[in-house]
């Protein structure tokens, strides 16, 4: 998959509350903080478990429905033979104006092409219609293109809370044959639809990609979650399926993503002043063996971090010969990488005296 999708669906910068900055990056739309505020969106923070997708990349696009169009509406029901792009806004956003710009050139650059762009906002906990209609009004400059208002929360909950979507702003690319392309965060739409417009976009490959980012976006909030209420069994439960589950890889940065994720887990599990330190429980043992096992595959046993945890996991697991292997090797690695890590080289050496004496 190309590089600028990859960027959407799996880098976002987190802040230190931010449940992503625990567990790496992965695809906005499971962030527990955030997310429409109209009356059929709940937050995920108040989710106890992931939504089912009723809507997915390759369906056919819902039809909108809409209260009111601006003047440069209404647009016509999807045809065969042009593409759409929606944007679906958060209306009660104080800065919306910049937003609603680059919605307007993204609909300039594609005006000669079978393209319509268009956005729908909608009511929200602090944006009535008729509010709505004076703040639209005071920004109509940055408005060059159909603008919708929401029949109640119909179009939103067909889009956004079918495909378990929580961005403030979600972008949806509709194909030339009326199906579901791409959703997701602004950013890389003109790369997206150009794609689309070529007929070189794979929707199973995207489908498989966003959706097993979603699926590992929402396996590290369970981990979180049990991180933060100290529940053994619940990250007994979230362990086994982060080393089983994702089996079918979607691309080299997904299993990049996955094998730091394995590694944070496995690291929380050698903390000596941790609930969830595997010394004292035998299932966190074995799953200790398991993530750091799976890391190393992953890493296909040439990086000295991923070895380090391994050669540690296997030393408490009893397999002291394997743990000293493990250890040589990442020590080797380690001192041969550049810059040296001297603090992963102390490391090692420690691990490769301790597993070596009798």
């Amino acid at each position: 998959m190309n590089s600028f999708l990859l960027v959407a669906l799996l880098g976002f910068a987190c802040s230190a509350d931010d449940p992503r900055s625990g567990m790496g990056r992965y695809h906005a739309g499971v962030c527990e903080n955030g997310g429409p505020d109209y009356t059929e969106r709940p937050k995920l923070s108040v989710r106890e478990t992931q939504p089912t997708r009723t809507l997915r990349i390759g369906d056919k696009a819902p039809p909108l429905h809409v209260a009111e169009w601006n003047s440069l509406g209404p647009v016509e029901p999807f045809k065969e033979g042009t593409a759409y792009v929606i944007a679906f806004v958060p209306s009660s956003n104080s800065k919306i104006d910049a937003l609603m710009e680059a919605i307007s050139k993204l609909s300039e650059r594609f005006a000669d092409q079978p393209v319509r762009v268009m956005a729908v906002a909608g009511q929200e906990q602090r944006m009535s219609l008729d509010s709505w209609r004076r703040k639209a009004d005071s920004i109509k400059g940055n408005i060059r293109f159909p603008l919708a208002w929401d029949d109640g929360v119909r179009s939103r909950t067909a889009y956004l809370t079918a495909c378990g979507e929580q961005q403030p702003t979600t972008i949806f690319v509709i194909d030339k044959h009326g199906a579901i392309a791409w959703y997701g965060p602004p950013g890389a739409t003109t790369e997206i639809l150009n794609a689309v417009l070529a007929g070189v976009w794979n929707h199973d490959q995207v489908r498989h990609e966003m959706e097993s980012a979603e699926d590992l976006g929402w396996l590290r909030i369970e981990v979180i979650r049990a991180q933060r209420t100290k529940d053994v069994e619940r990250m007994v439960k979230a362990g086994e399926r982060l080393t089983t589950e994702f089996q079918d890889l979607p691309s080299i940065e997904f299993a990049e993503a996955l094998g730091e994720d394995l590694m944070q887990f496995g690291n929380e599990m050698l903390e000596t002043d941790s609930v969830f330190d595997a010394r004292k429980e035998p299932r966190l043992r074995v799953l200790l063996l398991a993530a750091a096992t799976r890391a190393a595959k992953l890493d296909r046993h040439e990086k000295p971090r991923s070895l380090a945890l391994l050669a540690r996991a296997q030393a408490i697991n009893g397999d002291r010969a394997n743990a000293l292997r493990s250890a040589r090797k990442g020590l080797e690695l380690a001192e041969a990488a550049l810059p040296p890590d001297r603090d992963l080289i102390d490391r090692l050496t420690k691990d490769v005296a301790e597993y070596g004496t009798p």
